[in-house]
């Protein structure tokens, strides 16, 4: 979003924003794209589509180092701390933790938590490994810290979400 809206992620919120508000040029082409297929949403996602990937994406060198810092976190999957990530990025953790938060939306450590949860419950939907051991195998350190990110993360515990069938988190998991 950072690299396609150039402006700070992290100043958006969870409330709905206008398009317009964010940019002006974008919300005007993609409301000419709307009106033109305006009957046919097979035309409208295809042109809409073509039309974001021509757009200018901002790359500077931020940008390259935030980049290269969720390659290697992806890598590890989440297994690794903020320091870690200092050893292979040229910034301060104070800057790290700046520009990361303003093109990412979230900081390093929570980031970090977040590719790290996503990973256990994407082994856990397609039924590779128990939960208590996934739980361990991603360094929770206990079930209160593994229920700590459920609840930020899933914003319900996890007895709630494990009585419940969520088909649609279960066929997109798979997919990935």
């Amino acid at each position: 979003m950072y690299k396609l809206l150039k402006t700070d992620i992290s100043l958006l919120t969870n409330k709905h924003i206008c398009i317009e508000e964010l940019n002006k040029s974008l919300n005007y082409n993609a409301s000419k794209i709307f009106i033109k297929h305006k009957n046919n949403v097979d035309g409208f996602i295809k042109e809409f589509i073509e039309h974001i990937e021509n757009l200018d994406l901002l790359i500077d060198n931020d940008v390259k180092n935030i980049d290269l810092a969720i390659d290697y976190i992806f890598e590890k999957e989440g297994m690794l701390q903020v320091l870690d990530l200092l050893k292979i990025i040229p910034l301060s953790q104070k800057s790290l933790e700046t520009k990361f938060k303003k093109i990412i939306g979230l900081t390093p450590g929570k980031y970090l938590r977040l590719i790290r949860f996503t990973k256990l419950m994407r082994k856990y939907e397609s039924k590779e490994i128990d939960i208590n051991d996934l739980i361990y195998m991603y360094n929770y350190y206990d079930h209160s810290h593994f229920i700590k990110d459920f609840k930020l993360f899933m914003s319900e515990s996890p007895k709630l979400y494990f009585k419940k069938e969520y088909p649609l988190i279960k066929a997109y998991s798979k997919d990935l």
